[in-house]
């Protein structure tokens, strides 16, 4: 039988390739990595497939990989497609093996389980059960005490290093337990497993880097928080309630209603999670958008930490550039010395504001666009003369004091080197902060932003397309099918996009990003800022 392989250390084991350090998106999905990674086909006669997104193209040598490569979603850029490329793995899947029955490790996350029984008879392989689980209930009390013991500190760094903004930045307000109770309500269930690392941090109070370590569950259930880890905990306020030898035994000690439904991360929670559980299919039901809308409704309540990612970040990036532009003026540099450029300036920021809080880079993007056509991780690749524009995507996660994960931020510039790219990159940036940022306001749909944010731009096609920053032929508005932004929820991807269909709706108090792409050989121009969705009207909290 044909095998897939999931697990992304078997996958680094059989190709070398670190998905989590060497690629954008498993960085970057705090919530869903295994679903965001790629995953392996490995066929009876040996032959094996690698099956990676369009946009990681370039972050990994291909040369000497004894695994075949394929690629699936094709990053939308204005070059001439030659390539005929599948929308996703699935795809890919039926053209590489014609079995009908296939083996899968038990780290496949439950949805993807699902939709292989679909096509598939489904073998999956026994993984390492837990042999130990500490049981610890968690106070509600303590984890609001835990979050909040760093507002006001936090709040006084954003009053210094944004003074403009002084006027909405409010005492400290926590409806994270409030609103799960919502989301329990309109989700109909009483029960909810949750096993993200992200989540289980924003449920127990325990930093995001323990879960990410450490194989736990978090199970909200009658009002009380339980935490199932398979590690015993050095903070002091979860108290240990039980000792078992396996997940199962644990999960059934819990005051759980094991007759009604029972909410999952259903692109998170592994199936050997989901069978050492002993849970059934159906009783479960999906919560992974739900509760990706529950952090980014309550972005707005730690505004002071989104605050400080978004000055550190548009601070390191033009201080980057600046640093570029002074470079080549001599030698060429490197795409390497740039990101030295942009992390030193991090750490300044941080230590010449004396912040409370920790920077810690989240993600990068250095997109040359006379050497790829893809938003790439750094290349030891010079920056020259035949560079027309240099492209900063980048973003860093704060974390306060108690090693919680803050605020994240997202944002973008460019280094435009010739006067096309120029006129371009001023117009977007016009368009950004003059149309579809204020256009953000309670009630508006994420489509309502993109057609507000792109109007003007297709309208200008022509002009594009005569200073050589578009080829002829392109329509638009029919083809610039990608987004213009996202809200945020301590992480760059999410429910609510500014693009065509979606119909998620903007609150106050969400923060969200509008970005401009504009991938182009031999451009690659960007633009983005954050801002804070008010009933006043949208702020600008970037410049």
């Amino acid at each position: 039988m044909d095998k897939l392989f999931f697990n992304q250390e078997t996958i680094k084991r059989l190709t070398g390739i670190d998905t989590t350090r060497c690629l954008l998106y498993p960085h970057m999905d705090l919530d869903c990595r295994v679903f965001s990674s790629p995953l392996m086909l490995e066929k009876e006669d040996g032959t094996s497939y690698l099956f990676v997104k369009d946009i990681e193209r370039g972050n990994f040598r291909e040369q000497g990989l004894k695994t075949k490569v394929t690629y699936f979603r094709p990053y939308l850029t204005f070059d001439q497609q030659t390539e005929k490329m599948p929308d996703d793995w699935f795809e890919v899947l039926r053209i590489n093996s014609k079995d009908k029955k296939i083996v899968v490790d038990d780290s496949v996350c439950y949805s993807v389980y699902e939709a292989l029984k679909k096509e598939f008879e489904v073998v999956v392989s026994e993984g390492v059960p837990w042999w130990r689980v500490y049981t610890y209930e968690v106070d509600p009390l303590d984890v609001l005490n835990e979050f909040m013991s760093t507002y006001d500190e936090s709040l006084d760094d954003a009053k210094r290093i944004a003074p403009g903004l002084t006027s909405i930045m409010q005492k400290h307000k926590d409806s994270r337990f409030e609103k799960l109770q919502e989301l329990l309500g309109n989700l109909q269930i009483k029960t909810l497993l949750v096993s993200s690392p992200l989540n289980q941090q924003e449920i127990t109070g325990i930093p995001f880097q323990f879960f990410n370590d450490n194989s736990c569950l978090t199970v909200c259930c009658q009002n009380r928080v339980f935490l199932l880890t398979n590690q015993p905990l050095t903070q002091s306020f979860p108290k240990l309630v039980g000792g078992f030898p396996n997940l199962k035994t644990a999960y059934e000690s819990l005051p759980i209603d094991f007759k009604s439904p029972i909410g999952i991360e259903e692109n998170n929670l592994s199936y050997g999670q989901f069978r050492d559980l002993g849970l059934s299919e159906d009783l479960v039901c999906p919560a992974t958008v739900a509760l990706r809308v529950w952090r980014e409704i309550r972005a707005g309540e730690e505004l002071p930490f989104y605050i400080i990612a978004a000055r550190t970040t548009c601070y390191g990036i033009e201080t980057a550039i600046e640093r570029t532009k002074d470079a080549l003026k001599g030698a060429a540099i490197l795409e390497t010395d740039v990101e030295r450029f942009l992390y030193s300036a991090f750490k300044d920021f941080e230590k010449t504001n004396q912040l409370s809080v920790q920077i810690q880079p989240y993600f990068l993007v250095l997109h040359a666009g006379n050497r790829t056509r893809r938003p790439n991780l750094p290349q030891f690749s010079p920056v020259n003369s035949d560079t027309r524009s240099l492209k900063i995507d980048c973003g860093v996660l704060v974390i306060d004091r108690n090693g919680l994960v803050r605020a994240a931020s997202d944002l973008c510039r460019t280094l435009t080197l010739d006067d096309n790219a120029r006129e371009l990159y001023q117009f977007v940036d016009q368009q950004m902060t003059g149309a579809a940022i204020p256009s953000a306001v309670p009630g508006k749909t994420g489509e309502e932003v993109y057609h507000a944010g792109t109007q003007e731009l297709i309208q200008k096609q022509d002009r594009w397309v005569s200073i050589g920053v578009l080829p002829p032929g392109v329509d638009l508005a029919k083809e610039y099918n990608r987004d213009i932004g996202h809200v945020m929820g301590k992480q760059e991807p999410a429910t609510l996009g500014f693009r065509k269909g979606n119909t998620f709706v903007l609150k106050d108090g969400m923060i969200g990003c509008v970005e401009y792409q504009w991938p182009y050989y031999p451009y690659a121009i960007g633009v983005e800022d954050m801002f804070l969705v008010t009933s006043q009207g949208a702020v600008n909290i970037t410049r």
